[in-house]
């Protein structure tokens, strides 16, 4: 499960906006403890973030600043990624984790397929981004990152349980 510092989302939901966009929501949990709610926001208004506690709701942020500090364009920076103007914004981190999310069902998808491999998720030709199983051995990874723009690495389930 994608967790950073232990927090994680779950319940996660799509729902349509009011052109039909992709809107997601979801419950945030430190640990195994939800402490929150998140719901994006609607004819480009503020997204609604929630915390049981304002103590919770500082140790998210503090994290969440933390994050931003070691990857100001996000874990998957984009050009066109704002994600450095979340400072002191819960929704920072929120947004991190669901990507990571979406990697993370992405990569447990290939691997089942390909045992004993890892899933690297790398930047090819204009920055797109590309999906690789390689054989799970180091000189073969340490290989074909030499030799690409390689952004995010799974190993196996633990490599989504982030500390910073």
């Amino acid at each position: 499960m994608v967790s950073i510092n232990g927090f994680n989302l779950r319940k996660v939901t799509i729902y349509k906006g009011h052109e039909g966009e992709p809107l997601e929501q979801a419950s945030i949990y430190l640990n195994n403890t939800e402490i929150g709610y998140y719901s994006q926001g609607d004819w480009g208004g503020l997204s609604t973030v929630e915390f049981k506690d304002s103590k919770q709701r500082d140790i998210f942020i503090q994290t969440s600043n933390r994050w931003l500090d070691k990857y100001p364009n996000g874990i998957i920076p984009d050009e066109f990624d704002m994600r450095s103007l979340y400072r002191d914004d819960p929704e920072g981190l929120i947004l991190e984790l669901l990507t990571l999310k979406e990697i993370e069902k992405a990569a447990k998808k290939a691997m089942r397929k390909v045992p004993n491999s890892a899933y690297i998720l790398f930047k090819g030709q204009g920055n797109k981004l590309y999906e690789k199983l390689i054989l799970n051995k180091d000189d073969a990874i340490l290989d074909f990152i030499s030799k690409n723009k390689a952004v995010f690495l799974v190993r196996s389930d633990k490599s989504f349980e982030l500390t910073i």
